[in-house]
């Protein structure tokens, strides 16, 4: 089936075309007010009771996320809350609802149940909601383009890709352990979560959250996003707190990152991400739901040809690619592949629509934008650092301690830091003589060595 293709006006520069068709696709809710209170508990028993059980409802609603406005859980009471339509369930307690900012998960369904278990040893035990936000069906079209006459996109499933809900965004895990999107999803971070393992919606599109163990919080004191949104120049950078389930981080619990680079100039790459599908056209009505099907918003991607990258200034990159993309994409990696094989680097984030084949493709923001560079290198690590990655493409030819060219050698970082500085070691294995830069060589100088992901092997 050929899709039309929805196209604001063109500013062609040196063969690239800017489009303002930014590519989220948002999933609608409403706010409603609540006035629920547990009433204040203390312990009594010998063990952990349930002091107080609540229904939570909106009739019709997608999903349900309910929000605290106030709540004493001492040192050992929590919180669970469970999906009365498939039994999803977290658990809060004071220290996780401080990276999940007072809020709940997304959870499936018109109602959930709200139990407040408390600890013995509490006293003056409670919780109060005033509002809850509402899933409600999306009903808008979204700027969509596929650079061909079929949307060539298939399913996938990689744990370094999340989708960003209800801002209906794509965010992806890098190699100092922050996460990229596309600046025009940053805004409306303070309010999301980062879902992986993302089920398939319904026939009609409609999102399904993912299982609360695969839900994580958005720290929103770590969010650098430029705030303009214009082509080339649209990028965020954030960091996700830990899962109040497990306590772990999506790191921790999938492994596995991207590098980035601004040095390679592939063939062609790849796109994956959170879109929206309605080929096949599903079962609702596409006056309402653009005919949405039970792929839209999962994960999908598509490969195709690189048309190269445009520095207008720096901080003005627009990168180009023939590769197809829908609403929901906003924030993909562009990843590189080479001699026909998909890398484990990328060279920006998908951020427009607009493919005009073959002269113009879709858009991003390419990594030779300065202040997208300083702004990864600064979160989370901070300070003065210098970058050693022995595993990046582009390492052992240009490296020069930054994020995109790390050193691949300890003692070159070491050499090169400002006293008091970090060096950022990216996982992998060092060898033997490396070992001796921990202990010989730093000049008298300060130094922190931190490992944001995985682990580095240093020596024997």
């Amino acid at each position: 089936m050929k899709r039309e293709f929805i196209l604001a006006a063109l500013l062609i520069t040196g063969g690239f075309s800017m489009t303002a068709s930014a590519q989220p696709a948002p999933m609608p809710f409403r706010v409603e007010l609540r006035n629920i209170h547990s009433g204040i508990h203390s312990g009594q028993d010998a063990a952990t009771r349930s002091a107080d059980l609540a229904m939570v409802d909106s009739a019709g609603a997608v999903w349900l996320r309910l929000h605290f406005s106030d709540h004493n859980l001492g040192d050992g009471s929590y919180l669970t809350i469970t999906s009365v339509l498939d039994g999803g369930q977290q658990r809060l307690d004071a220290r996780s609802m401080i990276p999940w900012q007072n809020s709940t998960a997304i959870f499936n369904g018109d109602a959930v149940v709200v139990e407040l278990h408390v600890d013995p040893d509490d006293e003056g035990v409670f919780y109060e909601i005033e509002e809850i936000s509402v899933g409600e069906y999306s009903n808008a079209a979204s700027p969509r383009s596929q650079c061909g006459l079929t949307d060539d996109r298939s399913s996938t499933t990689d744990n370094r890709i999340g989708r960003l809900s209800p801002v209906g965004c794509t965010g992806w895990r890098i190699s100092n352990g922050a996460y990229l999107t596309a600046g025009h999803c940053g805004p409306t971070l303070t309010n999301d979560v980062l879902e992986f393992n993302v089920p398939a919606s319904t026939c009609n599109g409609t999102t399904v959250a993912s299982d609360p163990n695969d839900q994580y919080p958005i720290l929103t004191q770590n969010l650098f996003d430029d705030g303009s949104g214009a082509v080339g120049n649209d990028w965020a950078v954030f960091t996700v707190g830990p899962n109040s389930n497990h306590g772990q981080t999506p790191l921790e619990r999938y492994g596995g990152f991207f590098r980035t680079t601004r040095d390679s100039n592939p063939a062609d790459v790849r796109v994956t991400g959170f879109g929206t599908d309605n080929v096949p056209e599903g079962c609702g009505n596409p006056t309402f739901n653009d005919g949405r099907n039970s792929d839209s918003q999962t994960e999908q991607t598509h490969v195709g040809a690189y048309l190269g990258e445009n520095v207008q200034s720096s901080s003005d990159v627009i990168i180009d690619y023939l590769v197809d993309t829908e609403g929901g994409n906003s924030g993909s990696p562009v990843i590189v592949r080479v001699n026909g094989i998909t890398q484990n680097y990328t060279l920006g984030i998908h951020t427009n629509a607009g493919c005009l084949e073959p002269i113009d493709g879709n858009q991003g923001t390419g990594f030779e934008h300065n202040n997208l560079e300083s702004a990864i290198a600064s979160s989370p690590p901070g300070g003065s650092e210098e970058y050693v990655d022995d595993g990046h493409p582009f390492a052992a030819t240009l490296g020069d301690g930054s994020v995109h060219r790390p050193f691949d050698t300890v003692s070159e970082a070491v050499s090169a830091v400002s006293s008091g500085g970090t060096i950022v070691i990216v996982t992998g294995t060092y060898s033997n003589a490396e070992g001796n830069t921990f202990f010989a060589g730093t000049d008298g100088k300060s130094m922190t060595f931190i490992v944001p992901v995985g682990t580095a092997t240093i020596g024997n």
